[in-house]
């Protein structure tokens, strides 16, 4: 971990891997300080008003009492290879940047929160994304130049936008509750069907 200036505010960290997590925080110090400078005064009565009084002396900084840690919370990174925008020819960019025209649109950003809290946490998943990112440039050029298709990419992202929002923008109880009314629904029809066959059997016979 780098030792920072006090006077930093931004800092880029240098030599990072892409795909591996790293986790940062940032340590504050503070002290308090007093500058001082010291001057004699004659008191004994005797001189001009004000010529037994020396120049002060050179101003010295004294740090008073221990210092204190103030650190900030924990955050977790992943790097990645940097996306050129605007895109240029010839260089990759993704699909979904593509189809919705800017890098910052708010679906596009929901794909990558997804990709970084689900996909980019285990080995399936850095696999898959590595190979996205080898192919996905060229799928992308392709729906640039054909600007009739992005409509359509967009509507097939769709479901995958909605499920990315869905995992990342609720909390875990939400998600479980979802799932448990999802499976009970489905429980409900399959038991609907199964018993409307079995009533129309019986009406048969």
């Amino acid at each position: 971990s780098p030792s920072l200036p006090s006077t930093t505010t931004d800092y880029t960290i240098s030599g990072l891997t892409n795909f591996e997590t790293y986790q940062v925080a940032v340590t504050a110090i503070f002290q308090p300080t007093y500058f001082i400078a010291v001057t004699t005064y004659d008191n004994t009565g005797t001189g001009i008003t004000g010529a037994n009084e020396s120049d002060y002396s050179d101003e010295q900084s004294v740090a008073v009492g221990d210092p204190l840690d103030n650190q900030s919370d924990i955050v977790t990174s992943i790097p990645e290879p940097v996306v050129p925008f605007p895109n240029l020819p010839g260089e990759g960019c993704f699909i979904a940047t593509a189809a919705y025209g800017y890098y910052s649109a708010p679906q596009v950003q929901s794909l990558r929160d997804f990709r970084d809290q689900f996909l980019l946490t285990n080995e399936t998943g850095k696999t898959f994304v590595n190979w996205y990112y080898t192919h996905g440039p060229d799928a992308a050029q392709y729906i640039q130049k054909n600007t009739a298709l992005k409509p359509l990419v967009r509507l097939l992202l769709y479901p995958l936008v909605i499920y990315s929002e869905f995992m990342t923008q609720t909390s875990f109880n939400t998600q479980l509750a979802t799932v448990l009314l999802l499976a009970t629904f489905l429980f409900f029809l399959v038991y609907l069907r199964i018993t409307y066959k079995t009533n129309n059997t019986a009406t048969l016979n």
